[in-house]
């Protein structure tokens, strides 16, 4: 998506691509060393990860930040799917409480005076 592909379109082909990829060269790709695979993991998740809009989303909302926070904790530290489960059953525990006080996420700059 970084070569300029703009569209839902491009995001899905580019998704089918993958996939055929992945099932028809499985044989090969079962032969790459798993720490190889672990470093492309590694790159492709620090060039998703923007610093500004986390420390952003933990600033607007305590329960958000928690929740990132915990579910960051538990991805690297067990698996994904523990993470998972475990931060969604702590965002609905605690979503009625005093730390789901949230700023208003409509920016009024962005708004135009509307």
């Amino acid at each position: 998506m970084r070569s300029g592909a703009q569209t839902r379109l491009a995001a899905i082909l580019h998704s089918v691509f993958l996939a055929g990829i992945v099932i028809l060269l499985a044989d090969f790709v079962q032969l790459l060393p798993m720490p190889a695979l672990a470093g492309v993991l590694l790159s492709t998740a620090a060039q998703m990860i923007k610093p500004s809009e986390l420390l952003l989303q933990i600033k607007r909302s305590k329960l958000d930040g928690l929740v990132l926070i915990l579910t960051l904790t538990l991805t690297v530290t067990t698996d994904l799917t523990t993470a998972l489960v475990v931060g969604a059953i702590c965002w609905l525990l605690l979503r009625n409480t005093n730390l789901n006080d949230s700023l208003p996420s409509v920016d009024q700059d962005e708004t135009l005076g509307d």
